[in-house]
């Protein structure tokens, strides 16, 4: 679950007490990374997660104390606990949780943040649990007036535009809804591009996808995705898309679809540093096949870029030539 989710269904609670256990600190390998959160509502139940395991429950039972005395707290999650030792907690590192108190009368800030947010941060107070929006270009565990502060930036979603409403767009559109995308579906023809079959995208727009493409905010944190029904539709996309400094642009299509599409706007002037922006054939290589699995493979190649790391290998440890993960 992202972070915009989380506020969104924080918003839900408003009327309620309930408390948030935040990963303000991170030292070695752990679950989660600075500014994960779980929800914790006053009967124990809880969405959102910092890792899962003990270590989680740890920090859900601190959360149900907080909650009767309304104190904020902190909980160091020790995770180098040894294999050797029968434990569960093996990750190797360490998780600095901040264990948030949120009244009632925090449901204006909680519209704030929900609203338009960019360039703000949240700054919370960790002994008084205090809580502002504040412009301010650090983040994490600081110092302000002599208290020490956490503070997380809070920008929109990151943006994801398919173009063509075919059967990969389905999936596509619901998996990335999922993992906390803004979604918007672009197709000329209305009777595909229509509210029905996409309902979970935040926007879908029938017309000349050259004109609703120049609609919206082509820069970072935008991810297009192209799965039309030929190359012609492909290129007319990429001339909008390609000056641009987008996080990702992918293309499906064969290795002969590609080279047509590349050739062409090569013979128009596009260059091989343009060119070499689109990412096609798209996705990782899993072996996908239907649709569904399709939609994996590119979402996976947008998260691989979004983080920043990872080798989209599997992660299982396997001796040379064996058929499978170690027990």
């Amino acid at each position: 679950m992202e972070k915009r989710e989380v506020f969104a269904r924080m918003g839900e609670l408003s009327d309620t007490r309930f408390a948030v256990a935040t990963v303000v600190g991170t030292k070695g390998s752990t679950p989660r990374e600075a500014g994960a959160k779980m929800v914790i509502r006053g009967d124990g139940s809880f969405f959102g997660t910092i890792g899962g395991g003990c270590g989680e429950a740890e920090v859900w039972a601190e959360a149900r104390r907080a909650l009767r005395t309304g104190e904020n707290s902190r909980v160091l999650v020790d995770l180098t606990e040894s294999a050797d030792e029968g434990g569960e907690k093996i990750c190797g590192g360490k998780m600095d949780v901040l264990v948030d108190v949120w009244e009632p009368s925090h449901t204006a800030l909680l519209k704030q943040i929900l609203g338009d947010v960019h360039g703000q941060v949240l700054a919370t107070w960790v002994k008084t649990g205090r809580k502002a929006l504040v412009e301010d270009p650090r983040t994490g565990l600081v110092e302000l007036d002599g208290e020490e502060v956490f503070l997380e930036r809070l920008e929109r979603p990151p943006l994801l535009i398919v173009v063509g409403a075919g059967h990969v767009a389905q999936p596509l559109v619901s998996f990335a809804h999922r993992l906390g995308f803004r979604v918007a579906v672009l197709d000329d023809r209305p009777e595909w591009a229509t509210v029905e079959r996409f309902r979970d995208a935040d926007t879908v727009l029938s017309g000349a996808v050259s004109d609703n493409l120049r609609g919206f905010a082509l820069q970072p944190g935008t991810y297009v995705v192209l799965v039309t029904r030929g190359h012609k539709y492909d290129e007319e996309a990429l001339r909008v898309c390609l000056p641009y400094p987008l996080s990702y642009v992918g293309m499906i299509g064969s290795k002969r679809r590609v080279r047509a599409v590349f050739t062409d706007l090569e013979r128009e002037g596009w260059t091989a540093e343009q060119l070499d922006k689109v990412y096609s054939p798209i996705g990782l290589d899993i072996g996908a096949e239907t649709p569904e699995e399709i939609a994996v493979a590119i979402l996976a190649e947008i998260i691989k870029l979004r983080r920043g790391r990872g080798k989209g290998e599997s992660l299982s440890v396997r001796s040379a030539g064996s058929p499978g993960p170690r027990p």
